[in-house]
């Protein structure tokens, strides 16, 4: 009876916890801390398990190998402050993991569970997203390509939710529950599943993330190898080469297109006090920062800063660049390999490749098409994005990152 409940719980509060995550992280960290507590208890009742398999997948494959650097930066961080701020937020990179040692964990099927609370919590919040955007839009009488402008796209998209969601975090979901529902076994009828993709699809265009935009044509890339002979893939994409040629003259009067293509040259340009797709305010491009950021890391390129300092260095740096912008906002590295090298040196860096070549090995092995797709969403995003500086990118990480090894590690 008592093993049934503990069982139930940690079901229920797995699927909160994912659930939550397209539609309010307050409640998802909610959920996440009740599956600590869950934890513990399978400790208390039936002990740890102690399998070499399990502490091996705990240190180099779990996430868990990504705070270790976080840890070490602490006994050389100058801001003891700072870093103590950083360990809080990044510890749940480490206690989440211990899951792996339950003895318990054949009782429920975590992966099941994270496919259908990902895929039901993506359709809420994008069947509301979707229907306020085009509420509000038939309020006012304007031409359809204003649909698509900075005022029905990005955070002006996400804004109902009252929480200021970032367009990449809640694209990265998005994206996961697009690859459950292409490549994961889904017991429900052709036509579902094709309606839930297309609302999936839209809200990922309407959240305007030129990454998760990356990562959507690399999904249906994966889609097309897996599914299509390669004469219907040549036609299907000979089909849509065409189809975007004759859109091409209309999309390009939107705010997408102009964001997508002339923002992302802007971005990888060295601009300082410019102006990017805002013609009324001046901004400095990410590789402006990146510039900065890779200065910094050769500063102290073994161990880095230490921890916490990120923030700091950079807007040392900024200064003396006369960045006023990044100054004002307080910008990180917008890269969270870049950001490690600041803090961790190439012991941080160390840490972010074993995390990523160890489990890409055990996707590309078993062929598991969601576990290779998270990854790629993972890796494309630790490019331009601090992405587990926030607990949206850490339960993310945490949840579907350890899920995975519990589920090919068996």
């Amino acid at each position: 009876m008592k093993a049934q409940a503990l069982t139930n719980i940690t079901k229920l509060l797995l699927f909160f916890a994912v659930f939550f995550l397209p539609l309010k992280t307050s409640l998802s960290n909610i959920g996440v801390i009740g599956l600590l507590f869950t934890h513990v208890l399978s400790f208390i009742f039936y002990g740890i398990n102690h399998e070499n398999k399990v502490l091996k997948r705990f240190l180099y494959f779990s996430p868990f190998i990504l705070i270790v650097p976080v840890i070490l930066g602490i006994t050389y961080s100058p801001l003891p402050k700072e870093a103590f701020n950083e360990i809080t937020k990044y510890i749940f990179l480490l206690i989440f993991p211990v899951m792996l040692f339950r003895k318990d964990l054949s009782n429920i099927n975590f992966h099941n569970i994270i496919k259908k609370s990902l895929i039901t919590g993506c359709l809420l919040s994008g069947l509301v997203l979707l229907s306020i955007n085009f509420y509000n839009f038939s309020l006012q009488e304007l031409p359809i390509t204003k649909l698509f402008s900075s005022h029905f796209t990005g955070f002006r998209f996400l804004s109902p939710w009252g929480e200021n969601l970032h367009p990449i975090y809640v694209g990265s979901y998005f994206i996961m529950s697009l690859s459950f529902i292409f490549f994961a076994e889904l017991r429900v009828h052709v036509l579902l599943k094709i309606a839930s993709a297309l609302i999936i699809v839209t809200s990922i265009v309407f959240i305007n993330s030129r990454i998760i935009f990356f990562s959507l044509l690399v999904l249906f890339f994966l889609l097309a190898l897996e599914k299509l002979h390669w004469k219907v893939f040549a036609f299907t994409l000979t089909t849509l080469l065409i189809a975007a040629i004759l859109i091409m003259p209309y999309f390009k009067q939107t705010y997408i297109y102009n964001k997508a293509v002339n923002g992302t040259i802007w971005e990888l340009e060295n601009n300082i006090g410019t102006h990017n797709t805002d013609t009324k305010t001046t901004s400095d491009s990410r590789m402006s920062r990146w510039i900065v950021g890779w200065e910094l890391f050769k500063e102290k390129p073994i161990l880095g800063h230490g921890s916490g300092t990120e923030n700091e260095v950079l807007l040392e740096k900024y200064k003396e660049n006369d960045m006023k912008l990044s100054v004002s906002q307080s910008y990180n590295a917008h890269n969270q390999i870049l950001g490690y090298l600041i803090r961790f040196g190439l012991i941080g860096a160390l840490s972010i490749i074993i995390f990523f070549i160890g489990n890409c090995y055990i996707a590309l092995k078993q062929r598991d098409l969601v576990y290779i797709s998270f990854f790629v969403l993972i890796g494309a995003i630790f490019c331009i994005e601090n992405y587990v500086d926030r607990n949206m990118g850490i339960n993310f990480i945490v949840l579907l990152g350890s899920t995975f090894l519990i589920r090919r590690h068996d």
